[in-house]
Formats: C-alpha cells, sequence, structure tokens
C-alpha cells in the first residue's frame, strides 16, 4: 500500500522552476533517503509532500494581518481613553469596552480575572468576565451595571482612588 505517491510533479515557486517531473512511490513501513547538492530541491520536496509549502506572500499576508490586529485594538483602546461626551457614551460596542476597560483597571479584579481588553466575547466564552449575562448583554452592555457579579471582590483603600495622593491645605 502506497502511503506517498508523486507522479510527474512539476513545482514552481514564481517563475523559478523548483521541481520538475518527479515521480515515486514510498509504500507502509519504508524507509527512504533523499540525496543531493545543495539547492537541488530536497527541502522543497519534503515540504510540498507535508503541504508546507504556503503562499509566496505569506509573510506579507501574516505582516499585514498582524498591523490590522494592532490598529484594531489601539483604536478600541483609544475610545476607551477619550473623553466621555454625549456622542462617545452611546456608540454601541465603544461604551461596553469603556466600562470593560474600566473594571480591567480595578486592582482587585485584575489579579483574579483576564480580560481581553478589545472585545468582551472572549471573557464571556471563558467564564473570566465581570458580568453575569449572556453574549449579546456582554456585547451591548454599555455601562449597564445590572449584570455586574457581586461575588467578585471589591476594592478598598488603594491607589485607585481619585482622592488618594491629594493633599488638602487648611484655610489660615
Amino acid at each position: 500500500m502506497s502511503v506517498v505517491t508523486l507522479d510527474h510533479v512539476t513545482l514552481r515557486i514564481g517563475t523559478r522552476k523548483v521541481l520538475a517531473d518527479v515521480s515515486f512511490n514510498i509504500e507502509a513501513g519504508e524507509f527512504i533517503g533523499v540525496l543531493g547538492p545543495n539547492g537541488a530541491g530536497k527541502t522543497t520536496l519534503m515540504r510540498a509532500i507535508l503541504g508546507l509549502l504556503g503562499l509566496a506572500n505569506a509573510g506579507w499576508l501574516l505582516l499585514i494581518t498582524n498591523v490590522a490586529l494592532y490598529l484594531n485594538y489601539e483604536l478600541f483602546h483609544f475610545c476607551c481613553h477619550v473623553k466621555d461626551d454625549r456622542i462617545v457614551r452611546y456608540i454601541p460596542l465603544v461604551n461596553s469596552i469603556r466600562r470593560h476597560h474600566i473594571a480591567h483597571h480595578n486592582t482587585a479584579l485584575m489579579m483574579e480575572r483576564n480580560f481581553n481588553l478589545t472585545y468582551p466575547i472572549a471573557d464571556w466564552f471563558f467564564g473570566t468576565s465581570d458580568l453575569a449575562c449572556g453574549l449579546l448583554q456582554h456585547v451591548f452592555n454599555g455601562y449597564n451595571t445590572r449584570f455586574v457579579r457581586r461575588d467578585l471582590k471589591r476594592v478598598r483603600n488603594t491607589s485607585d482612588d481619585p482622592r488618594v495622593g491629594h493633599v488638602q491645605v487648611a484655610a489660615e
């Protein structure tokens, strides 16, 4: 029984012919060796058999995908820090992410919960959210505190309190 069969395989990368008219069978339990000088195509042949030859532009695809994901994250993170005005406050998903971001900075929660700062969907899926509700409510919750879990730790006397560090001067 053949486990690998190549029949007149020709492989081009770009305009360059890397393998030309290669044919062979590998039977079950058979051991083979591939010999040849540097640049003969031994590694390329193995990658072709294993299906590891990706797109010629896979590097660019990876780069563009990473840049898009980073820009997506930065856009939503920016939305978490802009002034909370009458427009931003009511944009669906953005207001949910803003509330989620505020919860993320709660020191009592950040030590036991792993928040996904861009989309609260992963937190719902993995059960790490501070909300006790369904997926759609997670995404479109906004600033609503009705579904905040009651069994979470509360912050007491930390630097999260905006009054900490402010010195009041007595009137003379």
